[in-house]
């Protein structure tokens, strides 16, 4: 909770230091995080986990979308909906029938996107193995071939293993704990289809129970065109109403196994957004500020892109009655009160190496730098947090043409990448040393 504090006072006071012209942006930007509730963002970041998997296509998006329009427009805000549509897997069934049981479990991303996961309308049978891991020297001597092999989810790409050797479907054991790096190996982009599901502890006890018995598992996996939306809300400037600055941040989540990704962790960056929402009602800055709600992020940044094709290139942008300068993404955990600033990610990779789209972050960086020095938010942070910090403690600058991942464990994605690529000095501040874990 401390650690969370400090970040979202550390997010909030760098990216007000852009909206408060002529006023010196360090008082400004001071007062707007010392207004903050942290126990609101934790309250709306509750909220949002508890409506089910917020992947687009599933119940618990939609609710998601329902719930942030309706805090937003009890706050008073004229709430713009862009609706936009995505290619999502979507579970339809998924189960295990075994010693007159019917077990639920739960299907894992596609491979290559585009091969989900299932089985035939009958099932596949066979009996159920226990592999541990999937290393070799515990497969040895098992009856692997024609079987299901139950393995340890945390077991890399293994479940290529069991496939190898004839296995007619791996169902993953949940574990204590996990990483991205385990996630992330549970799929191939490789177009190979085997059937791939996974399994809670408590289903996953019972389905140890009855090791060496015959089993069916079923699992059903579409790929649907779904709709999908951003929520954006204007705050209008009281000196330059139309020079306007986007703070956006996304809110849908994403889980190797689709049906299970509740997303607390993924819900803080949006609930900082509604928190933000409610400060600036009381605090409005003299450039315009949008807060922009995105989704259809894990699906190749379909959301920001949409966004930045309709606002960054609207008629009144070309025309000159609207300027957008730039967007300035939210992505936050509470593994750390450290910021990194960040143009490059792995969605886009725009503007790695160059040098020349480096340099135009130079006014960025220096301002970004001058206000992480400031006494301001060093007494806020520090304050938060119940001990001393020191400046460096608090930012860390990756606005660079190299070394741009900074401390990030790659691959990674930024909120605001089809905005840089746009043109514009956009960026996104996010938690420093990031493990990835989604879910």
């Amino acid at each position: 909770m401390r650690r969370l504090l400090a970040l979202v006072l550390v997010l909030t006071a760098l990216s007000s230091a852009f909206l408060a012209q002529p006023a010196p942006a360090e008082s400004y930007g001071a007062k707007v995080a010392s207004s903050l509730d942290p126990a609101k963002v934790l309250e709306h970041a509750r909220a949002l986990s508890s409506l089910g998997s917020r992947v687009v296509g599933y119940p618990g998006y939609y609710r998601a979308v329902e719930y942030i329009v309706r805090k937003l427009r009890e706050l008073g805000y004229s709430v713009e909906l862009q609706e936009f549509t995505v290619v999502t897997p979507v579970e339809v069934e998924a189960y295990v029938e075994v010693g007159g049981e019917r077990l639920g479990v739960h299907a894992v991303w596609p491979n290559a996107m585009l091969v989900p996961p299932s089985t035939p309308p009958e099932g596949v049978s066979g009996k159920l193995v226990y592999v541990g891991s999937g290393e070799a020297r515990e497969m040895d001597g098992k009856e692997v071939e024609g079987g299901i092999a139950l393995m340890d989810f945390n077991s890399g790409g293994n479940w290529l293993r069991a496939a190898d050797l004839g296995a007619k479907a791996a169902i993953l054991l949940e574990p204590e704990d996990t990483s991205s790096y385990e996630a992330l190996a549970k799929f191939t982009m490789a177009p190979l289809h085997f059937v791939r599901a996974y399994a809670t502890r408590e289903v996953a006890a019972k389905l140890l129970a009855h090791q060496g018995q015959l089993a069916r598992l079923v699992v059903r996996v579409e790929m649907r065109e779904v709709k999908a939306y951003n929520i954006v809300v204007r705050v209008n400037g009281t000196a330059y109403p139309n020079d306007a600055i986007v703070i956006a941040a996304y809110f849908d989540s994403w889980s190797v196994v689709p049906a299970l990704s509740p997303g607390f962790v993924e819900a803080l960056s949006p609930s900082l957004l509604l928190e933000l929402a409610r400060v600036l009602k009381g605090e409005p800055p003299a450039r315009s500020v949008w807060l922009a709600f995105l989704s259809g992020f894990h699906e190749g940044l379909a959301g920001p892109r949409a966004f930045v094709e309709r606002y960054f290139y609207s008629p009144e942008v070309a025309s000159g009655s609207l300027r957008l300068w730039m967007m300035v993404g939210l992505q936050l955990t509470d593994e750390s009160p450290k910021v990194s600033s960040m143009f490059v990610g792995y969605g886009l990779r725009y503007g790695a190496g160059s040098s020349v789209i480096a340099g135009k972050y130079t006014w960025v960086k220096g301002r970004l730098y001058s206000y992480s020095q400031s006494r301001e938010l060093l007494t806020l942070v520090s304050r938060a947090l119940g001990y001393q910090l020191k400046p460096e403690d608090l930012y860390e600058d990756y606005l660079e043409a190299s070394g741009w991942w900074g401390t990030q464990q790659a691959p990674y994605m930024l909120v605001s990448e089809p905005a840089t690529m746009a043109g514009t000095v956009s960026f996104t501040l996010k938690t420093a040393y990031y493990r990835g874990y989604r879910g």
